[in-house]
């Protein structure tokens, strides 16, 4: 059973003693709390997951490899929750597995994400804003990719932050992945994304163990179809290499002509990637 996943039956109740990994610096932590049917059968099937309620602990500080004890959250009272519904849209077609998370902003600290919905499950219970402090609005993290699991697969992402209703939590329009993306280790191509304001290019090498590492990361600010790798590294070394491009929108109130890349990565709305392997 995963340490952060606790259980209560009949009898006398003890504190869940559970653990979790976590960044460094100041955080927030939270539970959800359900009631799990079993129906009283041995398959899992039938079982129903019903969510009751939230507790949360903030803020915490957090040090690198400092391990901190006896953190109690505090349980959220009755009637803090509320319905999220929420519209996928329509994602990109190929794209067919699909999911979504809603989450709780709450600025500097980070955002909770704690409640799942699909397109076939729209809807879920969520904390009110009003119960948590410095909570400034809902996150919906939509997500899209197509159904392999060999580490090509092209994904599709959108996130809508600022919501202040939760039931009425719109995916809005999707990104294509890019397309025709090729290389042949001197040159990466590519068609570039309609409505992206940015196109990333990240090779690494594909080890068949361990984990691989970046050789390379290009980023794209025109209409360029064709990069030539610059000759210090081209071209590439023989071997498995992965080749992903990758489409940003931060959206209409982002500023083109003077930007960071961390003001880039904090606004962004929609994304989409794709990616290819080289033997």
């Amino acid at each position: 059973m995963d340490s952060n996943l606790c259980f209560k039956g009949p009898g006398p109740v003890q504190p869940c003693s559970w653990r979790i990994n976590a960044r460094a610096g100041t955080i927030a932590v939270a539970a959800g709390i359900a009631d799990y049917d079993s129906k009283g059968t041995a398959s899992e099937a039938d079982d129903t997951i019903t969510i009751t309620g939230f507790a949360i602990k903030q803020p915490l500080t957090v040090v690198d490899g400092a391990n901190q004890t006896g953190i109690m959250l505090d349980l959220l009272a009755a009637g803090s929750t509320t319905t999220a519904s929420v519209s996928f849209g329509t994602p990109p077609a190929a794209l067919t597995d699909r999911g979504g998370i809603v989450g709780v902003d709450l600025g500097t600290t980070g955002v909770l994400r704690l409640s799942q919905v699909s397109p076939t499950q729209t809807s879920a219970v969520v904390p009110s804003l009003t119960a948590i402090t410095g909570a400034t609005g809902y996150e919906f993290l939509g997500f899209a990719s197509e159904p392999v699991t060999d580490g090509t697969a092209g994904q599709s992402v959108v996130i809508r932050r600022g919501i202040t209703s939760a039931s009425s939590i719109a995916a809005g329009e999707w990104m294509e992945p890019p397309a025709g993306l090729a290389s042949d280790r001197a040159t990466v191509s590519l068609t570039p994304v309609a409505g992206a304001f940015a196109h990333v290019i990240e090779i690494d090498t594909n080890p068949t163990t361990g984990m691989g590492n970046r050789t390379m990361s290009i980023i794209i600010l025109d209409d360029t179809t064709t990069v030539t790798l610059p000759v210090e590294f081209a071209p590439l070394a023989t071997g498995p290499l992965s080749v992903t491009a990758n489409a940003f929108d931060p959206g209409t109130g982002f500023e083109v002509r003077n930007f960071e890349v961390d003001s880039l990565i904090d606004s962004i709305q929609r994304l989409a990637g794709e990616t290819i392997e080289l033997n």
